[in-house]
């Protein structure tokens, strides 16, 4: 025999329930507390990039006429726009050789995989004791199958990527690049930051430097069998773009990338929202329990599409 129920018999039981559902809901707010006062705070340092002058401005190139363009490509030279610069030090920042680079810094690997908290008394980063041990400095971890000891480059990257670095890039205001450093010590949040962009800075300059060099001894030789003047006055163009190059390399420290503001030691925690946890879990369990009075009540009915149930 079918039964229809109707909306506000619906109601009716949750009203008839209200002290279970109050309860069950509270019951999961104290979970939701405990769990978000569980959680560690984090601290994010962030700062704002633009392009140096290496990216910015006009070129010597630009006046060489287009049918040298392959020279200059055999040289390892771009004469390409400078757009995208900003791009590639976000890819840059991401990659996995980078973090190699960056774990080579001494603390840098257990801040990054070992930390559990933060002593403020003492400023001190607390290291998870079944990881890493810090009066020795040594990891203490039987490594899971395929894993190694001490955490590899490519575990230390993913939690780089996942949890500490964070990007904002604006495809709308492609100028700038907005970076920052999420991480349980404000102190190591605002170093590792300003590391991040010594880094940077450094391994463009280094890579720069090295092809400049290589470009301008294949010049020198063009330059040396070349008697076509027109040839000869465009291959010093090129020579001269190099060179400018090695000096801005050899001079400035914030060659690819300027830092508007600096990095700062945070003061204000950025994680966790503990309000959001514990209004997420009082409603969670606010539903759940609405659920289990419902289903409990009318386990074998199926409910119509207009609001009534069907036995």
């Amino acid at each position: 025999m079918d039964r229809q129920i109707k909306v506000e018999e619906i109601f009716k039981l949750f009203w008839k329930k209200k002290f279970f559902i109050i309860v069950f809901s509270f019951f999961f707010s104290i979970l939701s507390i405990s769990y978000s006062l569980y959680l560690p705070n984090k601290y994010l340092s962030s700062v704002t990039l633009t392009m140096s002058e290496k990216s910015a401005g006009s070129s010597p190139l630009d006046n060489i006429p287009s049918q040298y363009g392959s020279l200059a490509s055999l040289a390892g030279i771009n004469l390409g726009s400078s757009d995208g610069q900003l791009i590639l030090a976000q890819k840059i920042i991401a990659s996995r050789d980078f973090v190699k680079r960056l774990i080579s810094f001494e603390d840098v690997l257990p801040n990054l995989v070992a930390a559990s908290g933060y002593n403020f008394d003492k400023d001190q980063i607390i290291y998870n004791k079944d990881l890493f041990d810090s009066s020795t400095k040594k990891w203490v971890f039987k490594p899971a199958k395929g894993k190694k000891n001490p955490p590899s480059y490519l575990e230390a990257h993913k939690i780089y990527t996942e949890n500490v670095l964070k990007i904002d890039y604006d495809l709308d205001d492609k100028d700038y690049l907005k970076i920052g450093v999420e991480h349980l010590s404000p102190n190591f949040s605002s170093f590792f930051l300003r590391l991040i962009i010594s880094e940077l800075n450094l391994l463009t300059r280094e890579k720069d430097l090295e092809d400049a060099q290589k470009s301008l001894s294949f010049l020198d030789e063009q330059l040396t069998n070349t008697k076509n003047l027109e040839t000869r006055n465009s291959i010093r163009l090129l020579i001269e773009q190099q060179l400018k190059i090695k000096m801005l390399a050899s001079v400035r420290e914030d060659y690819l990338v300027t830092v508007i503001d600096e990095p700062f030691v945070p003061e204000i925690k950025s994680s966790p929202s503990r309000f959001l946890i514990t209004i997420i879990g009082t409603f969670l369990g606010f539903f759940i329990s609405l659920l289990y009075v419902f289903l409990k009540e009318y386990w074998n009915f199926s409910i119509y599409s207009d609001g009534a149930v069907k036995q």
